[in-house]
């Protein structure tokens, strides 16, 4: 199972916080961002907040990549393990602002929460042992 859950970090990575979270709203291309983030600021580069929250889904893609490219290592798997958690405080946090769509009320419907939860209890269900555990 292990094999399949670093397929799917590597993929979440790539395609979606590297490309449509990240990549896309950087060069300008807002529309995929705008579909899937219905909370928090606009997709805005000249607003502050708008670049803070892309470059956050840049780093959850970094350490899920590399949670998917290396499986074995610990260091790497909890890493992946701690982004589900940074986006689930991310997403909790930004609903909860004054200025969000729900104005203060969190929407525990959002995706992040549920795709982000259930990942975490697949990582953590599979996590490398100590007596596999490569360094690397």
């Amino acid at each position: 199972m292990q094999q399949y859950v670093a397929k799917w970090l590597i993929l979440w990575g790539i395609l979606i916080d590297f490309i449509f979270l990240g990549g896309m709203p950087l060069t300008g291309n807002c529309q995929v961002y705008d579909q899937l983030i219905k909370m928090g600021p606009p997709c805005d580069m000249n607003n502050l907040a708008s670049v803070l929250v892309t470059y956050i889904y840049l780093l959850c893609g970094v350490m899920r990549l590399m949670a998917g490219l290396y499986p074995d290592s610990h260091g790497c798997w909890y890493t992946g393990m701690a982004s589900m958690l940074l986006e689930i405080s991310l997403v909790w946090q930004v609903w909860s602002l004054p200025s969000s769509p729900s104005n203060g009320g969190v929407h525990t419907t959002d995706g992040a929460f549920a795709l982000c939860g259930l990942t975490f209890v697949a990582m953590a269900i599979c996590a490398p042992s100590a007596g596999k555990a490569k360094r690397g």
